[in-house]
């Protein structure tokens, strides 16, 4: 495949469906709790099975301590799995994956809610909720411009990619 798919996935400028699933580790991930007293935030939707998604997970790593160290509590992330809940433990292990995860089963109504039609699929919210950016697959810059996008609507300017010299083999562009 040469060419990112169509996709049907929300667009800016639409308010986050609100969401309520069960989280790894214990208790529910819910929007209100991803976007609390006006913090913006990046949620994702995979599959452990999704060659794409699987090259993306160092990524979201960087990305999640990027927004660490923005200052804990400050830019949100939570991660959706389209897999039952206990195949998520050695998957995430697997990449060093840290982040929070949820999980969500078939029929997969929250996907649905956001339109997912490929995964990974990215949403960057701002603090009330609503989507400012979608991207669907892996690039790069997207990567970029999300974690860029998520830290400057936190209040940083730190637009430094979370990719480096030792990613020079990983690819610019890679459908979803």
């Amino acid at each position: 495949m040469n060419a990112p798919h169509p996709s049907t996935a929300l667009p800016p400028g639409v308010p986050a469906p609100a969401f309520d699933l069960p989280r790894l580790g214990g208790g529910r991930a819910t929007l209100l709790e991803l976007v609390p007293g006006g913090r913006p935030a990046v949620l994702v939707f995979f599959k452990t099975e999704c060659p794409t998604c699987k090259l993306s997970m160092p990524f979201l790593e960087r990305m999640w301590r990027r927004f660490q160290a923005a200052g804990e509590g400050r830019v949100g992330l939570l991660a959706i799995a389209q897999n039952p809940m206990e195949e998520l433990p050695a998957f995430l292990r697997s990449y060093g994956a840290t982040f929070p995860v949820a999980s969500e089963a078939e029929p997969y109504a929250v996907s649905d809610a956001y339109g997912i039609t490929n995964v990974p699929t990215i949403f960057t919210l701002d603090d009330r909720g609503v989507i400012t950016r979608t991207s669907v697959g892996f690039a790069r810059s997207e990567l970029d411009a999300v974690t860029a996008e998520a830290t400057e609507l936190a209040g940083s300017r730190d637009a430094a990619s979370i990719f480096g010299e030792a990613d020079s083999g990983v690819p610019i562009l890679q459908p979803g």
